[in-house]
């Protein structure tokens, strides 16, 4: 598993820059986002199979979804962890935001992954997909005010509106 740990980290670390990236422009390249996702999978999976053995390769199948699932939460603690500064949140609200935060941050990496596997983007998807973004972040939003207050809300809302 400790050869795992630096790929592991490298791909935490570029999918959280590429979400943010997206999430912070006013006009997400969606494109651009699908062929970065796609590289950072494929750099991903080639250091995954030279760090396994074969056997270990054979058990990582099972392993795969439970570790995106993990890759997924330390994302959003990361991002919970940049914020608790600006925002001045306690340790007890980023264990209480994290659950909504991960969840956000699945939804939105499955609509970029639906984009990603139907070949062709149209603009009718990228529309729907950026709709879908505004739905997700707005039920973020939602859950993060009732643990939030008014303050640290309004912080947060600043401080990702887009520009």
């Amino acid at each position: 598993m400790a050869q795992l740990k630096p790929v592991i980290a490298t791909r935490i670390k570029k999918m959280d820059a590429a979400l943010a990236k997206v999430e912070a422009a006013e006009q997400p390249d969606v494109i651009g986002f699908i062929e970065e996702y796609g590289a950072i999978k494929k750099e991903f999976n080639a250091g995954v199979t030279g760090a396994l053995t074969p056997d270990q390769l054979k058990l990582w199948e099972s392993f795969k979804a439970e570790l995106e699932k993990d890759l997924v939460k330390s994302g959003a603690k990361k991002q919970l962890a940049d914020m608790q500064p600006a925002l001045q949140v306690t340790d007890e609200q980023v264990g209480r935001l994290t659950p909504p935060m991960t969840t956000a941050i699945q939804k939105k990496v499955d609509v970029l992954q639906k984009l990603a596997d139907g070949g062709r983007i149209s603009l009718r998807d990228k529309i729907k997909a950026k709709r879908a973004m505004g739905d997700i972040n707005e039920e973020l939003e939602k859950a993060m005010g009732a643990t939030l207050s008014p303050n640290q809300l309004a912080a947060y809302k600043a401080a990702t509106k887009k520009k």
